[in-house]
Parts: C-alpha cells; sequence; structure tokens
C-alpha cells in the first residue's frame, strides 16, 4: 500500500512538474511575441531614420574632397549608421520580420565565401578553421540570414574568449529524429548541420537556461544589446530549422543549425565589386513614401542621377501625380508597402491597370507578404532599408533595363 501511494505521489508530482515547465514555456512565448511586435514596430520607424541618414551621408561623402577633415567626420557618422542598422537588423531578425528570400543554398560554399569577413570579426589572437566536406547537399534559407547568424555566432564565440582562443566552423549531412514530430514517435529527417565551436570557457547550466531570452547578456555595460543570441534563435525557426547548444564549463561552446534537406541544386550567390560610379538615367520615376524625410532624400538622389522623380504621400497623392503626366508615362514605381491610408498591394495593383509596363521596387525594412490580385503579375524588385545612393541607383538601373521579373518582395516563411 505504501509503495503504491509513493508512485501515485511520485506521478502527481511529476505531472505538477510538467505542468509548470509548460507554463513557463507558454509564458515565455507570449513574452517573446509581445516584445517581437513591439521590436518589428520600432525597427520600422528607425529604417526609416537611417535611410534618410545614410542616404544624404553617403551622397554628401562623395562631394567632399578627399583631403577635407568633414570627410572624416561624415565617414564617422555613416559608420554609426552602419553601426545602428546591423543593430536594427537584429531586432527584425528576433521578431522573425527580418527581410527573407530563401533559395536552396551550399552552406560549405556560404560559409568558405563569406570567412574573410569572419576573419575580420576574429582578428589576430583567434584562430578560425573550417571543416567542410566536399560533398554536401542543400538546405532553402537566405544567404544573408545566415551569414548574419555565422556572424553573431562568431563574435559571440571571441568575446567569450576574451579575443584569444580557436574557432572551428563546420558543416556536415546529418539524419535526426524529427523534432515536431506528434505523440512521441522518433521520425528521422534528413538535415544540413552548420555548427561553430569555441574552446572558451563555456557556460554554467544557469546561462545556458536564459542565453536565447531577449535582452539577456553577460558583458558589461556598453558592450552589447544581448540580441545576438534570440536573433540567431529567430533567423534558424525562420528557416524552418533551430538552433542547438553544446556547452560545459571549462570545455568550450558548440552552437549548431540544424536546417532540413531540399532536394534541388544549390542557388549560386552573386558577390560581385560594384563600381563607385552609379548609373544614372532620364526615365519617369514615382516615389510614394509615408516619411517625409526617406520620400526627401529618395527623389533628391533620384534626380541628381538624372531621373524625373514624382513625390506622393500616399495613394490619392499619387493619383494627383500621375495625372501630370498620365499613368503610362510613369515607368518606375518606388514605394513602401507599409502606408496608413492605403495598401501597397492595392495601390500596385491599381497602377498596374492603367499601365501593364509598370515596374516597381519595393523598399521596407520588415518581411511583407508577397503581393496578390493583378499585383502579382508586375515586375517587382525589392530593396531592404536602410540604403546607400549607389545601391539605390544600381537597384532602379537594374530593374529598369531588365525584363525579367523578380520574384517579389521578401516574405515572413513563419
Amino acid at each position: 500500500m505504501n509503495l503504491r501511494l509513493r508512485q501515485e505521489v511520485a506521478q502527481h508530482q511529476e505531472t505538477a512538474r510538467r505542468l509548470e515547465r509548460s507554463q513557463r514555456r507558454f509564458l515565455h512565448a507570449q513574452k517573446t511575441e509581445a516584445i517581437g511586435l513591439l521590436a518589428a514596430g520600432v525597427a520600422h520607424h528607425f529604417n526609416n531614420f537611417l535611410t534618410a541618414i545614410i542616404g544624404y551621408g553617403t551622397m554628401m561623402l562623395t562631394r567632399v574632397p578627399e583631403a577635407e577633415r568633414e570627410r572624416s567626420h561624415l565617414g564617422r557618422i555613416l559608420r554609426a549608421a552602419d553601426r545602428a542598422a546591423a543593430l536594427n537588423k537584429q531586432l527584425l531578425a528576433f521578431s522573425r520580420r527580418l527581410p527573407s528570400q530563401p533559395v536552396p543554398l551550399n552552406l560549405r560554399v556560404l560559409v568558405r565565401d563569406f570567412e574573410k569577413t569572419l576573419r575580420q570579426v576574429t582578428g589576430d589572437r583567434v584562430t578560425l578553421s573550417t571543416d567542410l566536406p566536399r560533398e554536401l547537399p542543400s538546405a532553402r534559407a537566405d544567404a544573408g540570414q545566415i551569414e548574419q547568424l555565422l556572424l553573431n555566432l562568431v563574435a559571440n564565440a571571441c568575446e567569450a574568449m576574451s579575443g584569444a582562443g580557436a574557432i572551428t566552423i563546420s558543416t556536415r549531412a546529418v539524419s535526426m529524429p524529427d523534432p515536431d514530430a506528434n505523440n512521441g514517435s522518433i521520425v528521422l529527417r534528413d538535415y544540413v548541420a552548420l555548427s561553430v565551436r569555441d574552446d572558451g570557457p563555456g557556460m554554467s547550466p544557469g546561462v545556458m537556461e536564459r542565453m536565447f531570452e531577449p535582452f539577456f547578456t553577460t558583458k558589461r555595460a556598453g558592450h552589447g544589446a544581448g540580441l545576438g543570441l534570440s536573433s540567431c534563435q529567430a533567423i534558424a525557426q525562420q528557416s524552418g530549422g533551430w538552433l542547438a547548444c553544446e556547452s560545459e564549463p571549462g570545455h568550450g561552446t558548440e552552437f549548431t543549425l540544424y536546417l532540413p534537406r531540399v532536394d534541388a541544386p544549390a542557388i549560386e550567390i552573386a558577390r560581385t565589386d560594384h563600381p563607385r560610379e552609379a548609373p544614372h538615367g532620364s526615365e519617369t520615376i514615382l516615389v510614394v513614401e509615408e516619411e517625409p524625410a526617406v520620400a526627401e532624400v529618395v527623389a533628391l538622389l533620384l534626380r541628381n542621377l538624372g531621373y524625373d522623380v514624382l513625390v506622393a504621400e500616399d495613394e490619392e497623392d499619387a493619383g494627383r501625380a500621375i495625372a501630370t503626366r498620365g499613368s503610362r508615362g510613369i515607368h518606375l514605381l518606388v514605394t513602401d508597402l507599409k502606408m496608413p491610408q492605403t495598401n501597397g498591394h492595392d495601390l500596385i495593383g491599381r497602377l498596374a491597370l492603367a499601365n501593364p509596363a509598370l515596374k516597381v521596387l519595393l523598399t521596407a525594412g520588415h518581411a511583407e507578404p508577397l503581393p496578390t490580385g493583378p499585383a502579382a503579375a508586375v515586375p517587382v524588385d525589392f530593396l531592404p532599408k536602410p540604403f546607400t545612393w549607389q545601391t539605390l541607383a544600381r537597384k532602379v538601373r537594374n530593374i529598369l533595363e531588365s525584363g525579367v521579373r523578380n520574384h517579389g518582395p521578401p516574405r515572413n516563411e513563419t
């Protein structure tokens, strides 16, 4: 009788522990979602401000002689803006609203091509090595997001080792139980794994329990926002995978990204060195943008490149602007999908019905759903905020000269 009672008590205790863990996970998920929504809203406005700062700054930099002291000041402004943009990117990654264009990737090639950038982060006192098997299946993900994840993990490893030690990046194909399998059944799935291992001090169980919490950091004040690992986890989840960690005090740390394998040839990611000179043009461009500072800087940059530019704040304003030229006189629409008075997709669709030759450049700092209805047939390209004037110039020229339809704006895959 006592044995049976002890068994029942043990079962009740285990049930209570499971319920408590479930409640903690639920509350954490709610908290994370709330912070994510707030972060996405803040990031949207910051991207607009940064677009104006970087746009004017990069334009002014080309007009100031090399020897002028003001050129150094402008450089510092732009470096600070770049750091702010990088932090904003982490906010968007954490909120799972980072613009995403997933394609089949070869992670071996991605790491090899990105290694030079990573070595700039590690410095001379950290040994960076790679273990990249030649034969590796493809994984579907956004190349820029995976590079951001790698950058965060390598930077974290360097800081954990106080700037001296060894980091190994490896890739491999693995078969593992699907963590999302129902009913406790074991279902093996094929994955591509990307690991970053360091020989630093490792983490305590207490730190590991909280490492993915937003804004949690073990760094001293002013040396990190505590978004690196939480944004890495969000990137992994947005890519359809997950991020695992193995660590022990005194024995280093290893983070591994698991991405589902896809049976498709990897897409080659273009990496070209663009010329300093920005391409010019003379076509008519309609800029529809709710934020005056962004509208002004985009219009100024395009006019300086020779384009005839019309500016509108919303759909009604756009209608008045079009009336002065006729809808068929508009060669390119540059717009942000997120506008208070109208839906960007509806605006694109209505303009496309009047002008079948219309092309569209979407500017936004966060993921948006793909166009539907009439807007889905319009040639669309995407330029994430913030951007430099050279990037804007190249993107505008490319879409105006191209007859090939792009796949549309990056979308949130979750």
